[in-house]
């Protein structure tokens, strides 16, 4: 998450485009370098040429990178992303929605003032400022104070011993199971915000905090079940299967043997007692986003049972 975000110029995959040129439809892409050393962009469709800077890169590369432009006080998500499955760029998701029929939509489509302060709130740090969004304030990444809130007073009062400086700060541990699900949704997407838009579809896979919600364990209130049972926001994110075993038997007993009690409360799996994941929490493609994501329904999956909308 530190990573969410950098300055364009930062980007690695646009460093190793430039000069090269590709083509995502009928439009072709060139970057550049100017003189400064920031990267720029130009779209041509045939008839003309389309150009601006590259300010903003969004993603780590993990999956891939989207390319913000800001001049004259809009922003653009570029046409453009970079996807690491391609080692390559292609239509950057969701404008596969949005045809290209004139040199302005090659370049991409201008986003609202509100959609972009949404964008920089998860992917930065402090680019909102007493209720005005300000992205020359913004701190790339989600730092410290994306999660816990303004931490001057907290950090004043430890480097002074004083240990009431602890409560300083916001700590989302202190909220209900689930608040704190909703918590991480605030950027990675809760239940109301897919039931409000109506999102169906392969792509609701990738919003995990409304996965989970919908898993049986779920729906019987386990506590235990929050997005860092399983993810420690302070890592990066752990991708071996058997990693999370033991998280899974924190709450299932580990064999037929071993009854329920108050502890573990679901019973053993009668499959296996490793790699639980690989089985309940199946991957799918998402198409425009060339990458299989992790389905948080936790879930006994049937032979031929297709993706629980």
């Amino acid at each position: 998450m530190a990573r969410a975000a950098m300055p364009g110029r930062d980007s690695e995959f646009l460093k190793n485009q430039v000069g090269a040129g590709f083509k995502v439809g009928a439009n072709r892409y060139e970057i550049s370098k100017d003189n400064s050393g920031d990267f720029k962009f130009a779209a041509t469709d045939g008839s003309g040429t389309a150009s601006g800077p590259i300010t903003w890169a969004f993603g780590i590369g993990k999956v891939g990178q989207s390319y913000i432009s800001e001049a004259e006080g809009k922003f653009r998500e570029l046409r453009f992303s970079y996807f690491r499955s391609l080692n390559g760029f292609d239509l950057t998701p969701n404008q596969s929605l949005m045809k290209a029929s004139s040199l302005d939509r090659a370049a991409g489509r201008i986003v609202s003032p509100e959609e972009i302060a949404r964008c920089f709130g998860c992917h930065s740090t402090a680019s909102t400022v007493a209720g005005k969004f300000d992205p020359a304030h913004a701190i790339p990444g989600l730092g410290c104070e994306g999660c816990h809130g303004p931490a001057a007073k907290h950090v004043s009062a430890l480097l002074a011993g004083d240990v009431s400086g602890l409560h300083q700060v916001f700590n989302p541990r202190r909220l209900s199971p689930a608040g704190q699900v909703d918590f991480c949704g605030a950027c990675h997407t809760t239940w109301w915000d897919v039931t409000l838009h109506q999102a169906v579809g392969f792509a609701n896979v990738r919003f995990q905090p409304y996965r989970l919600e919908r898993s049986r364990c779920w729906g019987k209130g386990d506590g235990r079940l929050t997005c860092t049972a399983c993810h420690d926001p302070h890592k990066p994110l752990v991708r071996e299967a058997a990693s999370y075993d033991s998280a899974c038997l924190s709450c299932h007993v580990a064999g037929a043997a071993v009854k329920p009690d108050t502890t573990h409360i679901a019973s053993a799996c009668p499959k296996a007692v490793s790699n639980c994941v690989t089985c309940h929490m199946p991957k799918y493609l998402v198409e425009d986003m060339h990458f299989e994501y992790t389905d948080h329904q936790i879930r006994i999956v049937r032979p031929g049972e297709g993706f629980p909308d």
